[in-house]
């Protein structure tokens, strides 16, 4: 219930207020007086909503946060919109490493970390940086080593000291490998610890970036493909774009479209080739994405240039200078799931193949331009391997098999136990990675393998071929949208549902808004904000900046 419906209370803030007042206007005309007396009581009122707000986001009671809920959706959005932006943090958080704890949507709990900068002022708001590390199976403070390897280093070399650092952690002790970071899992840990870290840190929403080595850079181009509306900029180094498609998630060089992305990379890499990454960076870039794509000669797998040179370039000319842009003129977006759907103002929310198609546009930007042969063979095959520290794991189990790798193509899954390896035995996991690692075109390779009481085999030749294919097989979907103030057009192909979330600045002069997909019109009327819309969208994400007061959606069929 507001404040206002509440008399004791109400009645109480005045007699507070007008102590105040009382003290400060002496001798102010009568008035001014009690515009000044209004004017602080309202205040009074919005601090109270922000207080029910709070209560709202901390309730652990599912009735409890159901009654709050209801309470501010019957707000008026502006009254609800300024308490979001009102909203208060914790003034005695100390400096320096915080660890915090978060059970997430699959279930595990892991650990993440937070590097609080000096002089922390609750009521002012701090650009952040996320940093995935690399790796898959990783131990719990990896998440801690990340944010402390470099980044400190580069705030004082680059004078830039009002940064919050954030380092999570993925696939811990064997959670799951859906929690790798070029995976769907993987960018739900990110959004989820986002949300958490703003829950009590005063983030500046608009100024979220994140970087990663290795696996961690591959994560950086999966939220930037699925997940990029959290983000101002990536900075991925050290790292390989198409890493996510090798995995069965395929991925869309549209989705890069307006995304700022610094890529860094070493000329004498052995775990990314030069020759591979430049040729997918140009490749993506002639689909419409623009890659700052740089090459440090004499540099490998590493982080020494990171810390020298990028970082704290990235600290002087990014953070704080780039801020993200919900509100494109244009969007070209490609899904396969509604879960990963939404760009900034536009989401598809339902697919379907036997939907109106809009003449010509078809799926997505072909790949048959990635005409590079892959450095070294891979057969789509990572055993389970121990923990650091901890002997090897025997026998040699199969943790994951890459969708339409040589290894899937031969009925290899996961679980599968590897017998032999080229008519030898092997003996733990790590015995077959090291054996893997070894390949070469034009070798042939033979697998014994068992499941259960069952055994089969396999014998495949290494042919050099081109990079591995995107699978179109399966239901995808797209939206090309523009707007200017008043008009929204739209395109399609496969969706039968999809949303337009509405800013005050997509609205014409009159308030009016008019929508049409596929040549048609579908919306036309001035919509009305949805203070339910505008509570959902921040409990989800934490995010204050939001513009976003309305949701129109229209159904194509």
């Amino acid at each position: 219930m507001d404040i206002a419906c509440q008399p004791g209370l109400w009645t109480a803030r005045v007699i507070r207020v007008f102590r105040i007042e009382i003290r400060i206007t002496h001798g102010m005309k009568p008035c001014a007086f009690l515009l000044s007396l209004v004017s602080i009581a309202l205040v009074g009122c919005a601090t109270s909503t922000t207080s029910i707000l709070r209560h709202y986001l901390e309730a652990t009671d599912t009735g409890d946060r159901a009654a709050l809920g209801r309470e501010l959706a019957a707000m008026p959005p502006d009254d609800l919109l300024d308490a979001i932006r009102a909203m208060e943090f914790d003034a005695n958080l100390e400096a320096g490493i915080l660890e915090r704890t978060l059970k997430y949507s699959d279930g595990f709990t892991r650990p993440y970390w937070v590097r609080i900068p000096e002089n922390y002022d609750s009521s002012c708001s701090y650009p952040l940086i996320v940093e995935l590390h690399g790796g898959t199976v990783v131990p719990a403070d990896w998440g801690r080593a990340e944010i402390e390897k470099g980044w400190p280093e580069a705030l004082e070399t680059a004078n830039v000291h009002d940064v919050i650092l954030v380092g999570p952690c993925s696939d811990v002790e064997h959670t799951t490998k859906d929690a790798w970071w070029w995976r769907l899992g993987g960018c739900r840990i990110v959004t989820e610890t986002l949300r958490d870290v703003k829950s009590f840190l005063n983030v500046d929403d608009d100024c979220v970036f994140v970087a990663g080595m290795s696996g961690g850079g591959c994560g950086c181009y999966m939220l930037a493909y699925r997940a990029a509306d959290d983000f101002a900029a990536f900075l991925p180094y050290s790292a390989d774009m198409l890493v996510p498609n090798t995995y069965g998630l395929p991925v869309w060089f549209e989705n890069l479209k307006g995304a700022n992305i610094r890529h860094i990379h070493g000329a004498d890499d052995t775990h990314y080739k030069k020759e591979r990454v430049v040729a997918i960076v140009e490749a993506a870039n002639r689909a419409g994405a623009s890659i700052d794509l740089k090459v440090y000669e004499g540099a490998g797998h590493e982080r020494k240039f990171m810390i020298e040179h990028e970082y704290p370039r990235f600290l002087k000319d990014t953070v704080g200078v780039v801020r993200r842009n919900l509100l494109p003129e244009s969007i070209d977006y490609v899904t396969d799931t509604p879960s990963s759907g939404r760009r900034a103002w536009l989401s598809i929310d339902e697919l379907d193949a036997d939907a109106p198609d809009d003449a010509g546009l078809g799926v997505s930007a072909p790949m048959e331009t990635l005409n590079v042969v892959p450095d070294k063979p891979k057969l789509g095959l990572v055993p389970v391997m121990a923990k650091k520290n901890e002997p090897p794991v025997s026998p040699a189990k199969v943790y994951v098999v890459s969708f339409g790798g040589v290894a899937y193509r031969h009925g290899m899954r996961e679980g599968d136990v590897i017998v032999s390896f080229n008519d030898v035995p092997v003996a733990s996991g790590e015995e077959l990675w090291a054996a893997l690692d070894k390949l070469e075109w034009g070798q042939t390779v033979k697998f014994v393998i068992a499941r259960g009481e069952e055994r089969f085999s396999f014998e495949q030749k290494l042919e050099q071929g081109k990079l591995f294919q995107r699978d179109d097989s399966h239901l995808q979907a797209r939206v090309v949208g523009r707007w200017h103030p008043g008009l929204v057009d739209i395109r399609t192909r496969n969706v039968k549902v999809l949303s337009v979330w509405v800013a005050p600045q997509m609205l014409d002069e009159r308030g009016m808004l008019e929508i049409c997909a596929n040549g048609v019109s579908r919306y036309r009327a001035a919509p009305e904000p949805d203070t339910e819309m505008i509570l959902s969208e921040f409990a989800s994400t934490g995010d204050r900046k939001r513009p976003f007061v309305s949701r129109i959606v229209i159904n194509l069929d």
